[in-house]
């Protein structure tokens, strides 16, 4: 039984394809066009979520280095009540797992982090 290899073709014994140095390259970029699509479909950020509502067409968004400086943020910790935590949920930061809130204290919050922002 003879075989013949014409680029890709199949494995003449077994009647399997053979892959082409092209078609792994394929895979990898459809593995990658897949997790680009996995993240468009996520949540989007507090910052988008909040700049979103109705009422808050005026607010636009900050990039998040503007939102971490320092120098930007001076005084409001002692204006923002829960500050640390209302920081942390503007920037998406997942909060400590040991802390678990009541829903009083999620909403007081969540209005902390509007405050804030």
């Amino acid at each position: 039984m003879a075989s013949t290899r014409s680029g890709g073709g199949q494995n003449a014994a077994n009647n399997v394809p053979i892959p082409q140095a092209d078609a792994v390259l394929s895979e990898d970029e459809s593995d990658s066009e897949e997790s680009d699509v996995s993240d468009s479909e996520q949540e989007p950020s507090w910052v988008s979520w909040f700049c979103s509502l109705r009422g808050n067409e005026f607010f636009c968004e900050v990039d998040e280095d503007y939102i971490e400086d320092d120098f930007n943020l001076s005084g409001l910790s002692s204006q923002v009540p829960y500050y640390d935590y209302a920081l942390d949920m503007i920037l998406d930061n997942e909060p400590p797992h040991d802390v678990m809130l009541t829903d009083q204290q999620q909403e007081l919050l969540e209005s902390a982090a509007e405050m804030l922002y």
